[in-house]
Formats: C-alpha cells, structure tokens, sequence
C-alpha cells in the first residue's frame, strides 16, 4: 500500500520553515506526489511551497481574535469550514500520517486526523508551545519538541527532544571568500544584524543610532538585514558606509551566517537554531507582542545556557545595545565560550531523526 503524509504548519516561518525541512527529508523515502501539504493560500506557507512539487490543499482558518466581537463568530465558522474540508481532504487521499508544526493552520487537519484516527504528530519549536500543541498534543502519537523547557508545558504519552528541522545550511566557501566578495574585509570582526523577513523596527533603530561609534570604536563591520519593509528607513548618513552592509533581505543566508562573529536578533525560534547550528553568541531582542510572549521565553532558554544575552525590546536602545556589544567584544574569551555553549545546543539531524520516527511508527 503506498504510503501518503499530510503536512501543515503556517502563518509564521517558525511553523513553515521546519516543515520544509521535513518535506526535503520526507522526500528521500516518499514519492513528491504522495506528500500533500495542508494551509491557507493566503499566508506565507503558499508562496514558500509553491517552488515545490507539492500539492498543496487549502484550508481557510485564521488566528483566534483576542478580544470578544463579531470576528469570534466568524472565525469560528471558517474553522469549521476547514475542518470540514480536512476531513474530505483525508477521506480522499487516506494519509497514513499528519504532521503538524504549529500555529492555527494545523489545528483543522489535525483535528479532523484525531476525528477519523490517523497518527498524527506535532512538532513545536518553542520553549513555550502554541496552544494548537498544548490542546492537541494528549491526543497525537508523538509530540516533537525544539526546547526541553517546553516538556513541562505539554502533556503526551511520547515527547521528544528533536530541535528544529533546519533547511540544508552547508556551505563550501571559506569566512575569507564570502566577506571578500562582500567587498568587507576578512580580519575585522563582523556583526550580524537580522530581524527576520519583516525586519525588527526596535533593532533597526538601536543599530543605526550608534553603527558609525561602533564601527570606529571596535574597529569592526557590521551586515545588517533590514526587513523588505523597512529598507528605505536607512538614514542616509549610513548608505554607503565603510564597514556597514545593508540589505533589506539576503537570500544565501548559510554564507552571511558564516561570516559573524557576534548576531543580534529577535529570538524567533528558527532564527537561535540557525544561530546555534553556526555555534555564534548572541544579543537576543525578543518580538514583545509574540504569541504567549514565547520568543521572550526562547530567548531566555538560551540565555540561561550561557549561549546569548538576553535585551529586552522594551529596553533596547542605542545605548543598552551598544553597552552589550561593548561587553562581548572587549571580552573575547566570553565571546569564545558564548560561541561553544550556542553550538552545543543544536540538536543536528532533527529533520532525520523525527522523520524516522514517524515511518518507523507507520511500519514505512
């Protein structure tokens, strides 16, 4: 009989991107054809799978309302809706598994899996899980989780400790070429400032009011990752710096990862596993108005590891972040260790683990 998985997760990269990882690694034992992947066609999830050979099947569920109105009413009716296309979804195509990686999009395809009893598995990449794996977890086969501090948080006969599912992060060019060819120069020390896709207006901010300072202080470089959206914000007085790399997005990621000796993020969980994968210490600027706050608890999971420093948003400014960056590079050991603490805490072949488990369990 041949074997056929749904895949959801969506609406943030956390969700999409170690779906795509375990899509790649699902494809080394599964037909493409036979891998289905399940979200709302107008959330990122669409665009980022739609350079895969994937069927991808929609679902129209959108995140919960906060507060009590009429959008509760409605969200509520395209929920069912969805749940009701996903148990059509299931009846036609009879998965033999459903893997879930958070957020509202996989909430209807798992619901309706547990309806009609087909394995289904939740991976989470939060040190505090979203409540579709919270709510779902007791009644799925196998919960996989990025943090051990999110264990206590979820209740499940099997829990494992996998990490994130990365997407292919090798590289063959040396630190040397790939600053070279960033017109930057190899013997300085270079700092790595990303937002994620969207940018981070609070880090933007802090960084461009002191990177002429930290630029002649340290006598460093800084490459910095706006945000599409917030590329034009760039003072004018730093276009065209020496020693400072602006980009509103960089898409060979694994090379500008390579070239850091010290990042400063939001604490997305992706982005510390990407972080940790490249064994770099970190200034960790948790996103305030996250779901359940839970990249402030990411950030503080890491922190407490001794692999990064944990700023606050609401108390990153120019002077704290440069006070920060101050202390790692007048501190090289410090720095050195942070380094060695964030490498030990990827977890590597995530993707690989996790998805021998699930062919293990469905007898693949």
């Amino acid at each position: 009989m041949t074997k056929k998985i749904f895949i959801s997760g969506g609406g943030t990269g956390g969700h999409i991107y170690p779906a795509v990882a375990i899509y790649e690694e699902l494809q080394k034992f599964i037909d493409a054809e036979n891998i289905f992947y399940i979200g709302n066609p107008k959330n990122l999830e669409k665009a980022v799978f739609s350079s895969y050979s994937i069927e991808f099947l929609n679902v129209y569920t959108e995140g919960m309302p906060r507060k009590l109105s009429f959008k509760i009413i409605l969200w509520g009716l395209k929920l069912l809706y969805s749940i009701l296309l996903s148990l059509f979804y299931i009846l036609k195509h009879k998965p033999s598994a459903i893997i879930g990686t958070g957020g509202y999009v996989s909430a209807p395809i798992l619901i309706s899996g547990i309806m009609l009893g087909v394995p289904c598995f939740i991976h989470d990449s939060d040190a505090f899980p979203g409540v579709v794996s919270r709510k779902l977890a007791p009644f799925c086969k196998c919960v996989f989780l990025a943090f051990e501090e999110a264990k206590s948080r979820i209740k499940s006969t099997k829990i494992i400790i996998n990490g994130n599912p990365l997407r292919n992060f090798e590289t063959k060019k040396t630190k040397q070429e790939i600053l070279e060819n960033l017109q930057l120069n190899p013997n300085k020390s270079t700092i790595l400032v990303i937002g994620g896709s969207q940018g981070a207006k609070t880090i933007n901010n802090a960084i461009w009011g002191c990177t002429e300072e930290i630029i002649k202080e340290f006598d460093c470089q800084i490459i910095h990752q706006t945000g599409k959206t917030k590329f034009q914000e760039t003072p004018e007085n730093l276009k065209g710096l020496n020693g400072y790399l602006v980009a509103p997005y960089f898409d060979n990621m694994p090379e500008i990862y390579q070239t850091a000796d010290l990042v400063i993020s939001r604490a997305g969980s992706i982005s510390i596993s990407e972080i940790n994968n490249c064994g770099l210490p970190s200034i960790l600027v948790p996103y305030p108005h996250a779901a359940a706050n839970h990249q402030y608890f990411n950030a503080k999971a890491v922190e407490a590891k001794g692999a990064a420093i944990l700023l606050e948003d609401k108390n990153c400014s120019c002077e704290t972040l440069k006070k920060n960056i101050k202390k790692l590079l007048n501190n090289r050991q410090k720095l050195t260790e942070m380094g060695q603490k964030s490498h030990f805490l990827m977890k590597k072949n995530a993707s690989k683990n996790l998805v021998k488990e699930i062919l293990s369990f469905i007898k693949f």
